[in-house]
């Protein structure tokens, strides 16, 4: 044990000698190179990364209505024209009303028959002669007389068409002296209400990119240096039945 002790002392002593130099050395300043960094502020830029989709479409009243007749006739009235701009409840077209008023004249004759026939049985009903049958038939007669009248009045409101709202009239499909059928259109008119849309087709790989209230840049020829804004108000539930 006593040599492996003064073997480490001796190894002790050469090591110091050496430490000792270096702690010298390292007081020695020492000069290092360095180089001036240059830095460059940069504004931040918004990028969109969405897929472009370009499409031709349809500009139109958001609101359309195809004017028709509740009953047919022959057309005696029709005073407008396409391009014409109509006010809300101006009256644009009406069918001769002979056969209508003749029949709603009809009716009430009926009407107020039945209610006299309804009465008379009913106060003989009191006297106890006739029947509680009697009666309810007297009361069914009326109120089929009645309903008969009411459809007739309100078939003749609709035997004049009058403007749902303001706007301006894009097609006139008869014209006067002409015959027409119930429910056929006769006038297609645009409403004011809700403004213009542009209406376009898109592809199926391209609608399911497409999302409400997306923005959208819309062009026209006749403004060749104007850009309009505008976004996505409506996607329909279905394609169209014609092209897909």
């Amino acid at each position: 044990m006593k040599i492996i002790i003064k073997t480490l002392i001796a190894l002790t002593l050469l090591i110091n000698p050496g430490c000792n130099k270096n702690e010298k050395n390292s007081k020695i300043p020492i000069k290092q190179k360095t180089s001036e960094q240059v830095y460059t502020t940069v504004k931040p830029k918004i990028v969109s990364y969405a897929n472009e989709i370009i499409a031709t479409g349809i500009l139109s009243n958001k609101y359309e209505y195809q004017l028709s007749f509740m009953i047919g006739g022959i057309i005696n009235y029709l005073d407008v024209n396409e391009g014409d701009y109509v006010k809300k409840g101006e009256i644009l077209a009406r069918i001769n009303q002979t056969s209508v008023n003749v029949t709603t004249n009809r009716l009430t004759l009926a009407y107020e028959k039945a209610q006299r026939d309804y009465e008379r049985v009913e106060a003989l009903y009191q006297d106890e002669v006739v029947t509680l049958e009697n009666l309810e038939n007297a009361k069914t007669g009326l109120d089929n007389a009645r309903l008969q009248l009411e459809s007739a009045q309100f078939s003749r409101q609709y035997a004049t068409i009058k403007a749902p709202s303001s706007g301006k009239i894009q097609s006139v499909l008869a014209q006067k002296n002409e015959m027409t059928q119930a429910g056929s259109p006769v006038i297609i008119m645009g409403s004011d209400v809700g403004g213009k849309v542009l209406k376009t087709n898109l592809a199926d790989i391209d609608v399911v990119k497409v999302k409400m209230k997306d923005s959208c840049k819309i062009e026209f020829d006749a403004f060749p240096k104007t850009v309009f804004s505008g976004y996505v108000s409506e996607i329909a539930g279905t394609s169209d039945r014609y092209t897909g």
